[in-house]
């Protein structure tokens, strides 16, 4: 029988998709931290909207902080949302947790970090805006799916999202 996971193995609670008030969530970070502390989670990746920060000052021996945040792709050159067309967003984890480097850097899609930080505090990596035609990401960050319509909260668990109970 093949098994993900190895009987007896050490489990963790995690949130790999999160906002905070630096985009559209509504608690800053430490408290994004206290909030999942409190529910027993040992790992948060705060991935705030188009805005790289790194939060790991705030881990302690026993909660781990991913610097990450959510990148999206929409076929407007001006980055307008068109309830017709598709729209793919992307949770963005650096393997470097002090790695803050924008992919796909495009100021029409900077709606939550202040411009002048993410034109000139950030390092700027490939394009996956509507005219990329060079196709590089390589930028050193784990690019994975973020499902926001399956179990990522806007808030915390505090909040209106509760996180599921564990068996």
């Amino acid at each position: 029988m093949f098994s993900y996971i190895a009987p007896g193995a050490k489990q963790y609670r995690a949130n790999l998709h999160s906002h905070t008030n630096l985009s559209d969530g509504t608690l800053t970070p430490e408290q994004m931290v206290q909030a999942y502390q409190e529910k027993s989670y040992s790992i948060l990746a705060i991935t705030d909207h188009e805005a790289p920060y790194d939060h790991t000052a705030l881990s302690t021996d026993d909660f781990l902080m991913l610097t990450g945040y959510e990148a999206y792709i929409r076929p407007s050159p001006t980055c307008e949302f068109d309830l017709f067309k598709p729209e793919i967003h992307l949770n963005l984890l650096a393997k470097d947790p002090h790695n803050t480097a924008i992919i796909g850097w495009d100021p029409n899609f900077c709606k939550y970090m202040p411009l002048e930080v993410a034109e000139h505090q950030r390092e700027h990596k490939g394009d996956l805006g509507p005219g990329n035609t060079a196709g590089n990401i390589s930028s050193g960050l784990l690019i994975r799916p973020g499902p926001a319509d399956i179990s990522s909260p806007t808030t915390t668990p505090a909040g209106p999202w509760r996180p599921r109970k564990t068996p």
